[in-house]
């Protein structure tokens, strides 16, 4: 039974992920990573003896083996030409989430068994416990159940859903800037379309607009006004609360761009649109009212600031662009897109990779993107049936995702490359050169209007998933100039001599490098500049140890302990312990029967070291702890070791010289 859960498990993974189905966090993504963490489970707990370690690399080692048996009848398998997947590839795909969800499994197991065991009596695992398991050990409720279920016992899913939905409330009103929204339930929408017969809402004239930043105010009529809780017949004051209209030029957050901001104003009232999301085919205008009134029924007129969207769309189009380089740069890897937000500050674009992308990858992204906005290649935008737009060569679409029938194609290259000529020649090598994507976004009429551009971040998200932000406009420049300046300060650092002052300085850079967004490749070779620095700082201070062990040395050699019962020095090599006890032992080698006492100041001059070495033939009559302590005693210090030999430090050298009177004090006071 067993081996044939996890043979249909893995026979599933394998000809899922081989067509591009990755494990995720959305849609049928989560499925293939349910999928898997349901196969990985069961393998654990029934094909390997209890106490038995389980090692990441047993599902992924099931892949060569599903391959050999199915790849005649499907030859896709060995390798898809869709997607440029090989076995390999998909085994090491299935290896990361598998070795991903082992490191949580054993935790999640452990308190799943302590909650059930809580909840035998009772029979049902319950809510709280269950929702702790998934918001705390990630695990998914499908498995909670599962397992429960192999116990026989229940799952409190009632309560796990209020426990749910107390999370949600706390996010809830929450947009992805921050900015607050009211929500349109399912039960809303039914009710403005059929009880209050309310069309969709027409959202044709966000395109009317100039990618520079204007664009025309349009009139409408206010159809509905929800106040989160029930629909009203006027706009509360001081509430957040939601317009629905017959028409909008506002564009309702929707493929990764944020919504529109702005105003909905009468002849005597004015409201400020905060946030703008689309439900059920309604846009609803969220915000609060600045002044007058607003009526359900009132004419209004909309006013976009289009300013903002200006921004919005420098980020957005280059996006598209961001998409292209990084299919040109990652050559032998299956870049696909993974998600995005395009905002007025920031680009952010999340994409399948295995590995980071090094900081010269970056430059070469960067490279590919700021030529094309210094070509000042038209964005150009056109509908098209859906089955023809599909056989464009270049087109990248976000796998998996549905489109819209017609759909709107964004191409981004020279003039005489229209949508049109695109459509008409579907197959022609040349749209390799350009940037085409499917999109109903906002966005630039031509790349120039960019201005620049400049990633600031890349990382890691997920297993195979990395994220890249970057700027463009006026955003780009500063990131630029951030890593000029940098690069100044590296440079002014390079040419210092005082190592002592470099040290602080490289500390400073160090600290200071992720104060403010800069130019990720240029921070990358600016942190390998700063190693290098760091590098003359450590070999400086490893001759500087050199030289004053040789000078010590030298110092001790020299030194005159002839009829002397002890010796007591200052030694002058910076508190440098180890110098210390060079000299002591060349003081030894001249002298072993000789009990010594080293002292010295720290360069600075406020700090003691202190070393004392006393004979084994001595013992009993000199003890070395008690000869540190007595001198370091004045000095607010202390130290430790053996009775032959013992080292220790002071913060304060105040009292230098009575330390050393001590130090002579108590050896003539043991050796008189």
């Amino acid at each position: 039974m067993a081996y044939r859960v996890v043979a249909d498990h893995i026979r599933t993974l394998t000809i899922s992920i081989n067509d591009g189905a990755l494990p995720g966090s959305d849609g049928r993504n989560y499925v293939v990573r349910r999928v898997l963490r349901r196969g990985v489970r069961y393998a654990r707990q029934y094909l390997f003896p209890q106490g038995a370690h389980y090692e990441a690399g047993f599902f992924a080692g099931l892949v060569p083996l599903v391959v050999e048996l199915l790849g005649d009848a499907f030859p896709e398998l060995k390798l898809n030409p869709a997607t440029g997947f090989t076995p390999e590839k998909v085994a090491e795909i299935v290896l990361e989430e598998e070795a991903s969800f082992v490191r949580t499994l054993d935790k999640g197991i452990q308190q799943f068994e302590k909650f059930a065991e809580q909840d035998k009596a009772s029979g049902s695992l319950s809510g709280p416990h269950t929702f702790q398991l998934y918001d705390t050990f990630g695990f998914p409720v499908d498995l909670t159940l599962l397992m429960a279920e192999e116990k026989g016992m229940q799952v409190d899913m009632e309560a796990y859903a209020l426990c749910m939905a107390e999370q949600k409330a706390k996010s809830r009103g929450e947009g992805k800037e921050g900015s607050k929204t009211v929500v349109l339930e399912a039960e809303q929408t039914d009710k403005i379309a059929n009880e209050m017969g309310v069309k969709p809402t027409d959202d044709g004239a966000k395109y009317d607009w100039q990618s520079k930043g204007t664009g025309p105010k349009i009139s409408a009529k206010v159809m509905a006004i929800f106040d989160g809780k029930a629909f009203v017949d006027a706009v509360p004051e001081g509430d957040l609360v939601g317009i629905v209209l017959d028409c909008t030029s506002f564009y309702a957050e929707a493929g990764g761009q944020l919504f529109d901001t702005g105003k909905i104003t009468t002849a005597d009232g004015s409201f400020t649109v905060s946030n703008v999301q689309k439900y059920g085919g309604f846009v609803l205008h969220s915000g609060e009212l600045g002044y007058g009134s607003i009526k359900k029924g009132d004419a209004v007129t909309l006013e976009v600031d289009y300013e903002r969207r200006s921004l919005i769309a420098s980020n957005h189009t280059t996006t598209h662009l961001l998409n292209y380089a990084l299919r040109k740069v990652l050559v032998g890897s299956t870049v696909d897109q993974r998600g995005s937000v395009c905002g007025p500050d920031k680009l952010r674009f999340d994409f399948s990779h295995s590995k980071p992308v090094t900081g010269d990858e970056v430059a070469k992204v960067q490279t590919i993107v700021r030529e094309m906005i210094k070509a000042e290649c038209d964005v150009q935008k056109q509908e098209s049936p859906l089955a023809g737009a599909k056989q464009i060569k270049a087109l990248r679409a976000v796998f998996g995702e549905v489109y819209p029938d017609p759909v709107r194609v964004v191409s981004v290259g020279p003039a005489e490359h229209s949508v049109a000529k695109l459509l008409a020649e579907p197959t022609n090598d040349e749209w390799d050169k350009l940037s085409v994507e499917f999109c109903g976004g906002t966005h630039l009429d031509n790349t120039r209007e960019a201005e620049g551009f400049v990633v600031v971040m890349e990382e890691g998200t997920a297993k195979g998933v990395r994220r890249i932000v970057a700027y463009t406009k006026d955003a780009a420049a500063r990131a630029a100039q951030a890593a000029g300046d940098y690069e100044q300060r590296i440079a002014t650092a390079g040419s210092m001599t005082d190592m002592v002052a470099l040290d602080v300085e490289i500390s400073s850079l160090r600290n200071g490098l992720d104060a403010e967004p800069m130019d990720y490749a240029r921070k990358e070779a600016i942190k390998k500049s700063i190693d290098k620095l760091k590098d003359r700082v450590i070999a400086a201070e490893k001759e500087l140890v050199k030289a004053k062990a040789a000078a010590a040395e030298a110092w001790a050699k020299g030194l005159d302990v002839s009829g002397k019962k002890f010796v007591v020095e200052v030694v002058d090599v910076e508190g440098d312990v180890k110098a210390m006890d060079t000299a002591m032992k060349a003081v030894n080698t001249k002298a072993p029967e000789l009990p010594a006492a080293f002292l010295s100041r720290n360069k600075a001059g406020d700090k003691v070291s202190c070393l004392v070495v006393v004979p084994k033939a001595l013992a009993g009559t000199v003890d070395a702890k008690d000869w540190l302590n007595a001198a370091l005693g004045e000095c607010g210090g202390k130290g430790g070791g053996k009775p032959d030999r013992a080292q220790g430090a002071a913060k304060d050298a105040t009292n230098f010289d009575k330390a050393v009177a001590a130090a002579t004090a108590y050896a003539s006071g043991k050796l008189a």
